[in-house]
């Protein structure tokens, strides 16, 4: 993947434009989170087992995985037709269709996925809900991933100690910087890529997450997850553990990595456990998205802003 394309990642995330988040800090330090965010009440609990995708309230917020693909090709056409007027030739990849499920997060593991992979990956849940960029293949000819660019190339993709090159002048910041300033409205700053200023709503995604699992109705299903484990002859107090287990560290999936991720899943229907978290984490991000919604709406009308100029780099690089 290119220079350009490896931070482009950054502008597929709705963000606040200041870079702080309200009322609300998201930081690492459960304890002061959990103090400034108190249990909210949970009307019900729905029954959801495992392995269900679930649509959740702040994923209005962040790009659908349809979206990001248009942001990395339409990042790559402009990148690679700033890098044309030097004379170079940036191969712009080429990308797959987004997945027919573009949206959600899966919550635990199918019992058919446990029954095959165990805790492994389960390849077409990879192809569904990968990461950005993870369906992009590249021209083989030449792997901008692989290969070092030369010096001269590199310093009109970056600005960096150039002004001319090939008789003409190089944009400040170099191609990556202008190709920003096309696509991304808030981008002000040479050398900073603006995605990077706060990622607000997945930052506050993993906060409800954080808060759900500290949530003492959390910790009380997991509990009697375990107890469930327990008498089935496993020894976990946390799905984490069991998933996490070092015994696991193998190319494939063993009888026993099977047999105990079956276990597992069904421990987890038996408990609701999957609709007990569910459950928490929409409260949560309920919570945090009312006291966050002044920069969340502007983030939303941004991510809309980069999207029109995205589909309109596209139309005109085609």
């Amino acid at each position: 993947m290119g220079a350009g394309l490896v931070i482009l990642a950054a502008i597929l995330t709705v963000r606040s434009l200041s870079g702080t988040t309200g009322n609300v800090p998201v930081a690492s330090d459960r304890a002061t989170v959990s103090q400034v965010v108190p249990p909210p009440p949970l009307p019900s609990i729905p029954a959801i087992a495992p392995g269900t995708y679930l649509t959740m309230p702040l994923d209005q917020y962040i790009a659908t995985r349809g979206q990001q693909q248009i942001f990395l090709q339409a990042f790559a056409k402009v990148q690679s037709a700033c890098m044309a007027r030097y004379g170079w030739k940036f191969p712009v990849p080429s990308f797959s269709p987004p997945a027919a499920r573009d949206h959600g997060t899966q919550f635990g593991r199918s019992p058919a996925q446990a029954s095959i992979y165990g805790y492994h990956p389960d390849p077409a849940a990879l192809s569904q809900g990968g990461q950005p960029g993870t369906q992009a293949t590249h021209d083989t000819s030449r792997r901008k991933s692989q290969l070092p660019l030369p010096a001269a190339e590199l310093a009109v993709l970056n600005g960096s100690g150039v002004r001319v090159a090939a008789g003409k002048p190089v944009p400040d910041g170099g191609c990556s910087a202008e190709t920003y300033r096309h696509l991304d409205p808030t981008y002000q700053t040479v050398g900073q890529a603006p995605a990077i200023q706060a990622e607000l709503a997945q930052r506050l995604a993993r906060t409800a997450f954080l808060l759900a699992e500290d949530d003492g109705r959390m910790q009380s299903a997991v509990r009697r997850w375990s107890a469930c484990m327990h008498s089935a002859g496993y020894a976990y107090r946390t799905p984490r553990q069991a998933s996490q287990d070092t015994a696991w560290r193998t190319p494939a999936p063993s009888p026993a990595e099977i047999a105990t991720a079956t276990a597992d899943e069904s421990c987890q229907a038996r408990q609701n456990l999957i609709g007990t978290q569910a459950a928490l984490v929409a409260a949560y991000q309920h919570v945090l998205i009312s006291r966050n919604t002044r920069a969340l709406t502007a983030a939303r009308a941004t991510l809309g802003a980069t999207l029109l100029a995205a589909r309109q780099a596209i139309d005109s690089q085609s």
